[in-house]
């Protein structure tokens, strides 16, 4: 093969500048070869330079996603660590001690109140891998604190619903539904207005005309509701936790025992019935069985509505 030849001839125009090369077969073959080598590494560069274009770009739009990842994850923990200070006012209003979590010195991890999240870098693109682990393990934490966080609200929801349960069933409020009434006769010990000697009264008098609206004070059961001669009509209530209400001399009750009432519900009117001097409320509270001051529970009484002071024991 490397005797044989190639002749080119090349023509012009002009007959006296036409040319005839003789060229050797294996450099025609040659030249052939680099020329395609030539052009596959073109072709080859050309799609190097575009998958690395691609790849740039799918990287750019991937640190922008962790950078926004990272955004919310910063914003998620100032939100978590305000409901973390809002529990703890909360535990101190109502009194609650902080569960201690874990014990026995094992240990424990996860991502606290003064812990802060790593600060992330995207200014490089070879970085990504080093990213997505910081911001999946910040995740992680961020959700474990999270979880912590709710498991505390869930206890701290429950001690207020006890709580407001607790209120519901205290005796707060003056048990007439009227802005007339006046105390007519303290707990403690007085003068009876029947013998003139010294008693003592175990509940308060309050005033007023009769058919004149008696309320429950709290949330509770009608345990009695009847008549004797020294009460009149009268009704019980149980409010639980040991403590009951008495409502006496009254005109007539609306309930029966049995029945549940709600704080402000009407129970009876106002009457003169029993042993009484005229129209008025005899309201009695005892806890575990024993007889407390009334207006020791009354938190909305009116200033100036005035009680009969009892005599000094």
């Amino acid at each position: 093969m490397g005797g044989r030849r190639v002749i080119v001839r090349w023509m012009s125009p002009d007959p006296g500048r036409s040319r005839v090369f003789s060229v050797s077969l294996g450099v025609v073959l040659t030249a052939t070869v680099l020329l395609a080598f030539s052009w596959l590494s073109l072709g080859l560069a050309a799609y190097l330079v575009a998958r690395l274009c691609h790849d740039n770009r799918r990287l750019d739009v991937e640190n922008a996603h962790l950078q926004e990842q990272a955004a919310q994850l910063d914003e998620m923990r100032d939100l978590v660590k305000s409901i973390e200070k809002d529990g703890k006012v909360i535990r101190g209003f109502l009194g609650v001690e902080k569960r201690q979590e874990g014990g026995g010195g094992k240990g424990q991890g996860g991502f606290t109140a003064d812990d802060h999240l790593p600060q992330l870098a995207f200014d490089e693109a070879p970085r990504t891998r080093t990213l997505t682990e910081t911001k999946n393990r910040s995740a992680s934490s961020l959700l474990e604190q999270t979880r912590r966080v709710k498991e505390n609200l869930q206890e701290l929801l429950q001690v207020m619903r006890e709580q407001r349960d607790r209120l519901d069933h205290t005796p707060s409020i003056v048990p007439v539904d009227s802005e007339t009434y006046c105390f007519s006769s303290g707990f403690g010990w007085r003068q009876s207005p029947f013998t003139g000697q010294r008693d003592f009264h175990n509940g308060l008098d309050i005033s007023d005309s009769e058919g004149t609206p008696i309320i429950a004070p709290a949330n509770g059961v009608v345990l009695e509701a009847g008549s004797s001669r020294y009460m009149g009509i009268y009704l019980r209530l149980g409010h639980g936790r040991g403590c009951t209400t008495s409502y006496s001399h009254l005109s007539r009750f609306n309930v029966k025992p049995g029945d549940k009432v709600k704080r402000g519900q009407v129970l009876g009117l106002m009457g003169n019935t029993g042993n009484s001097t005229g129209p008025h409320l005899h309201y009695r509270i005892e806890v575990n069985e024993k007889d407390v001051n009334p207006r020791s529970y009354i938190l909305n009484s009116v200033v100036g509505k005035g009680t009969v002071k009892p005599l000094s024991s």
